[in-house]
């Protein structure tokens, strides 16, 4: 068995240990979207004297230092394991996220050995989630019945309020807005409740946000959108439900 970093850095065969775990990321309403995969690594250079370990250090250094790499654990037949880390089909790209650590204690530590120890992760599409939305949200205010309007006045050479009907119908006003956050695209705004002319299109708003960077991809698109209307009758409505 044999462990390589990118296709320059070969490990000593059978020189490494392996541990693997996965972190599942979920949408907000549960969905599973992507996973993150970490392999932990330990292992020994070898090398005869410290002048000769250090340059072995520093080689392992300067490779882990160059991101984006396939961690390829190799079989002894030369197949490719499942632990393995590959950059093609990752999100995010293989990052070494912590070291390369060099905290060997034992007796021949820079004589003949230096232990090392790093961790390496990259994120992975869940099948079918590239089009699922991470979160969702939507709100409907409506302001007003098409009842009368009346409002207080103060009479000329008068000491009390009056309350007056000053017209008999009013207009009925609604606002529908939401936001969104699509997985890896933007998601669809959903249809206003009412069409025009109820509708005031003039002042439709869909708004986009920028998505957020993971490595070499990127996840999580915001949008937002605003629909106000107008109507001489009652308005009844409910706002739209989060997808799953």
């Amino acid at each position: 068995m044999q462990l390589r970093w990118g296709s320059s850095y070969s490990f000593p065969i059978n020189g490494c240990d392996l541990a693997s775990r996965a972190r599942v990321v979920l949408s907000e309403s549960g969905r599973p979207v992507r996973y993150v995969a970490r392999v932990s690594v330990g292992g020994w250079l070898e090398a005869d004297g410290q002048a000769a370990l250090s340059v072995a250090e520093t080689a392992l250094r300067n490779a882990l230092a160059v991101p984006y790499q396939d961690l390829k654990f190799l079989s002894d037949d030369g197949a490719v394991m499942a632990v393995s880390l590959l950059n093609a089909n990752s999100l995010s790209g293989v990052r070494v996220v912590d070291g390369p650590n060099f905290d060997g204690r034992d007796g021949a530590e820079y004589a003949t050995l230096r232990q090392f120890g790093f961790e390496v992760e990259a994120e992975y599409l869940i099948t079918s989630a590239a089009n699922a939305v991470l979160s969702f949200s939507e709100s409907l205010s409506i302001t007003g019945t098409g009842g009368p309007v009346r409002r207080l006045r103060v009479p000329v050479n008068a000491t009390a309020l009056v309350r007056q009907q000053i017209s008999p119908r009013s207009i009925i006003r609604a606002t529908q807005s939401g936001q969104a956050v699509g997985h890896l695209k933007y998601p669809t705004a959903p249809r206003p409740l009412w069409a025009a002319p109820i509708l005031l299109e003039d002042q439709v708003q869909v708004q986009k946000g920028n998505p957020k960077r993971i490595g070499q991809g990127f996840v999580e698109y915001p949008l937002a959108w605003s629909y106000a209307f107008e109507s001489d009758t009652p308005l009844v409505g409910v706002p739209g439900l989060p997808p799953l």
